[in-house]
C-alpha cells in the first residue's frame, strides 16, 4: 500500500511539471498592440555595425510605418536629442506629427522617465512592440522593465541596431531568456495581418512591402492575386506580368499560364475578359516605357566606353612620354658617368707627373689639360643630409607668463655650461638651438650623434628651470600588410608586450611601438599593422625594400596614410567640412 501510495504521488508531481512546461504561443493582436519608437536617432544611427547601413535604415522607417498600417497607437521617445545624438529621422515625425514624443534628457532607462511610463499606461495595451539604438542598452533595458510591470514584449531584432553582431546576439539571448518575443519585421508584420484576406492584409500591405522589402511583394501579389484555388483574377494579369518581366528581364511571357478560360469562368460575363485585355494592354505600355529606358542606359553606357577609350589613348600617350623621359636620363647618365672618368684620368696623371717628373707651372697645366665644353647650368652645392638628425624638443608653452618662458639663448647657455663640466671638454658647443617656425613655443637642440643626443636630454630634463617639458623622440610609422595575427596578438586579441623586441631583432631595427589595424574581433589568420621606427632612414629603407619580417614571415610594406574620420556638426546632424560648432 505504501508502494501504491508513492507511486501515486510521482505520477501527480510529473503530470503537474508536464503542465507547467507546455508552450503556450502567443499571437499579437493589432487591437491590444502599442507601437514604440525608441532612441532611433540620426547621431545614433552611427553606432549601428551589425546591419548593412542602406538596408538598417529601411529597416527603422518600416518598423515605425508599421503604425500606419495597421493603425496602433505610437508613442516616440529621444535621449539627449539636443546633442550629439540627434533628433529622430524626419520621416518618422512626418508619419506621426500628433504621436506624444516623450524627450528624456538623463535617464537610460526610458521605462525610469515618469511622462513616458504614464504615456504607455494611458494607451492601455498589454502588447508592446518596439525597436531602438542601441539593442543593448535603450531596447533591453526598457523590455526587461515592460516584462517586470507584466506587458507583454515584442523586441525587434531587425530594427534595433548595436555596435557589433556579438553585442547584438547577447542582448537578444538576454531578452529572450527574459520571457521577451525577439522577432523580424516580416514575423511581425504577418502576425498583426493573420490572414493575407484580411482588413490589412494583402491588399495593404503591399505598398509597405514595395517600399522597405521588395523582395516580398511579389509574394504578397501572389496572395492578393490567388483565389479560388489559385486562379488569378484578369485584374491581376497587368501587375503579375510585369513583375515577371522585372524579374528576368525580357519579354518571354508564357500566357498558357494565365488559364483565361478559368479567369472567364469566375468572371461570369464578358467584361472580365474585356478588363483583362485593358490591364494586359497597360503592361505591355509599361513594358515599352521599360524598354526605353534601356536603351538611353545602353547608350549612355555606350557614351561611358567612348569616354574610357579617350582616357586609354591618353594614358598611352602619358606612357610614351615617360618612356622618352628615362631614355634621356640614361643618356645623361651615360654622359656623366664618361665625363667624371676623363677627370679622374686626368686627376690620376697630374698627381703622377707631380710625384714622378719636374714640377710643372700653373701655364704647363693649363695647356696640357684638354677642353672641356661649358656647361651653363651650375651646380649647387647639396644641403648637409638630415635624414636622421637626433633633436631634443624643449615645450616650454605651459608657463604662466610669457616673461618667465624660457628662451632660446638661456637653455642654450645652461645646457652648454653643463655638458662642458660634464664631458670636462671647455669647448663643447651645443650644434645648433632653434625655434619651430609652426610652434615658437617649441625649442629644439640638435645632438651630433646618439651618445650625446641623451646627455643633452638628461640635463635638459634635470637642469632647466621648472615647467617646461622635454618631449619624446619623433617616430616613423610604416604600414605592413599580410602579417601573421598570432605572431603579434596572443590569445586575447591583445598586441604581445615582447613584440616590439622581436620585430627590431628579426629586422635589425629600431621598433619604438606597434598598433594592429584591423579588426580584433575578426578572426583572419593574415592582416595589417602599423609599425611606428625611431629612424627616418630605416623607413624609408623598409618602404623602399617593399618587406618586413614578423613572426619568420614578410609581409609587404607601404607609407602609412592617417585617415581622419568623417566630420559630424552637432547642430545640422550633416557631415560636413564646416566646423561644428
Amino acid at each position: 500500500m505504501k508502494f501504491l501510495s508513492f507511486l501515486a504521488m510521482t505520477l501527480g508531481f510529473m503530470a503537474v511539471a508536464a503542465s507547467e512546461d507546455k508552450y503556450v504561443f502567443e499571437r499579437l493582436d493589432k487591437n491590444d498592440a502599442l507601437l514604440l519608437v525608441v532612441d532611433l536617432q540620426v547621431g545614433l544611427y552611427n553606432l549601428a555595425r551589425d546591419f548593412d547601413p542602406t538596408l538598417y535604415r529601411d529597416q527603422i522607417l518600416a518598423h515605425a510605418a508599421l503604425g500606419k498600417v495597421f493603425d496602433l497607437p505610437v508613442i516616440l521617445t529621444t535621449s539627449a536629442d539636443n546633442g550629439p545624438n540627434g533628433p529622430l529621422p524626419k520621416e518618422i515625425l512626418e508619419m506621426y506629427p500628433d504621436a506624444p514624443l516623450v524627450h528624456r534628457q538623463g535617464e537610460v532607462d526610458a521605462w525610469d522617465n515618469q511622462k513616458f511610463r504614464d504615456a504607455v499606461k494611458a494607451a492601455n495595451k498589454s502588447q508592446i512592440i518596439m525597436a531602438g539604438i542601441t539593442t543593448d542598452v535603450c531596447t533591453t533595458f526598457l523590455a526587461l522593465s515592460l516584462r517586470e510591470e507584466g506587458y507583454s514584449v515584442w523586441a525587434n531584432v531587425e530594427a534595433s541596431g548595436t555596435t557589433s553582431r556579438l553585442v547584438r546576439d547577447i542582448s537578444n539571448d538576454r531578452m529572450a531568456k527574459a520571457g521577451v518575443h525577439t522577432v523580424s519585421l516580416f514575423s511581425i508584420a504577418c502576425d498583426l495581418m493573420r490572414d493575407w484576406r484580411n482588413t490589412p492584409g494583402a491588399k495593404e500591405m503591399i505598398p509597405w512591402l514595395d517600399k522597405y522589402f521588395p523582395v516580398w511583394g511579389y509574394v504578397a501579389r501572389a496572395h492578393e492575386a490567388a483565389v479560388n484555388n489559385g486562379t488569378i483574377q484578369p485584374e491581376q494579369i497587368a501587375e503579375i506580368l510585369l513583375m515577371k518581366h522585372l524579374e528576368r528581364g525580357c519579354l518571354a511571357f508564357k500566357l498558357t499560364s494565365l488559364r483565361p478560360t478559368e479567369a472567364r469562368k469566375n468572371s461570369g460575363s464578358g467584361s472580365g475578359s474585356s478588363d483583362g485585355r485593358a490591364m494586359l494592354q497597360k503592361a505591355l505600355d509599361l513594358l515599352a516605357e521599360s524598354r526605353r529606358e534601356t536603351k538611353m542606359l545602353q547608350e549612355g553606357l555606350k557614351e561611358q566606353m567612348e569616354m574610357t577609350m579617350e582616357l586609354r589613348e591618353a594614358v598611352a600617350k602619358q606612357e610614351e612620354i615617360v618612356h622618352e623621359m628615362g631614355k634621356q636620363m640614361m643618356e645623361i647618365k651615360d654622359q656623366m658617368t664618361e665625363e667624371l672618368q676623363r677627370a679622374r684620368e686626368q686627376l690620376e696623371t697630374i698627381a703622377t707627373n707631380a710625384t714622378d717628373g719636374p714640377q710643372r707651372s700653373y701655364a704647363d697645366v693649363t695647356r696640357l689639360t684638354p677642353f672641356l665644353p661649358r656647361n651653363d647650368s651650375r651646380t649647387l652645392a647639396a644641403p648637409p643630409n638630415l635624414t636622421d638628425v637626433l633633436y631634443c624638443t624643449i615645450d616650454v608653452s605651459r608657463l604662466e607668463e610669457d616673461e618667465a618662458r624660457l628662451s632660446a639663448g638661456t637653455i642654450r647657455t645652461t645646457v652648454e655650461n653643463e655638458v662642458r663640466s660634464e664631458l670636462d671638454n671647455p669647448t663643447w658647443r651645443c650644434r645648433s638651438v632653434t625655434s619651430d617656425p609652426k610652434n615658437p613655443h617649441r625649442i629644439r637642440i640638435t645632438c651630433r650623434d646618439e651618445s650625446e643626443h641623451e646627455i643633452v636630454k638628461r640635463i635638459a630634463e634635470t637642469k632647466l628651470a621648472p615647467g617646461p617639458r622635454i618631449l619624446r623622440d619623433d617616430l616613423y610609422p610604416i604600414r605592413v600588410d599580410n602579417v601573421s595575427r598570432i605572431a603579434v596578438l596572443n590569445e586575447r586579441n591583445e598586441v604581445r608586450t615582447e613584440v616590439t623586441e622581436m620585430l627590431g631583432r628579426e629586422n635589425d631595427t629600431e621598433v619604438g611601438k606597434i598598433a594592429w589595424l584591423s579588426k580584433r574581433d575578426v578572426p583572419k589568420a593574415y592582416d595589417s599593422m602599423v609599425v611606428y621606427l625611431k629612424k627616418r632612414s630605416e623607413a624609408r629603407r623598409f618602404i623602399n625594400e617593399g618587406f618586413f619580417v614578423a613572426g619568420g614571415e614578410s609581409g609587404t610594406t607601404k607609407a602609412f596614410e592617417r585617415r581622419d574620420r568623417p566630420k559630424q556638426c552637432y547642430n545640422c546632424q550633416q557631415i560636413t567640412s564646416h566646423k561644428a560648432y
